[in-house]
C-alpha cells in the first residue's frame, strides 16, 4: 500500500526554500542580521520566518534569492 501524499502549500514551499538559503548563508559566516541589512528586509521579519510565525512573500523570497546567489558565487570564487 502506497503512503499517502502530503500536500505542501506554496507558502510552505517558499518558507522551506528561504530557510535553506538562510542556513546556507549562516554556514558562509553571514548572520541573519547581515542578511537583513543587505536585503532591506527587517531582522524581525526574517526571525518570524525562522520561528514559523510568518511565511515569506514572493517579493522577499526574490530579495533573499538574489542576495544568496551573489554571496554564494563570491564565496565559491574566494574558496577557489
Amino acid at each position: 500500500m502506497a503512503a499517502p501524499q502530503v500536500k505542501i502549500s506554496e507558502k510552505q514551499k517558499r518558507r522551506t526554500m528561504v530557510l535553506s538559503m538562510v542556513e546556507d548563508l549562516y554556514r558562509m559566516k553571514l548572520s541573519r542580521y547581515q542578511l537583513a541589512k543587505k536585503t532591506g528586509i527587517s531582522y524581525q521579519t526574517i526571525q518570524h520566518w525562522v520561528n514559523g510565525k510568518h511565511f515569506p512573500s514572493v517579493r522577499h523570497m526574490k530579495q533573499v534569492y538574489d542576495y544568496y546567489t551573489k554571496e554564494k558565487n563570491a564565496y565559491a570564487q574566494a574558496a577557489a
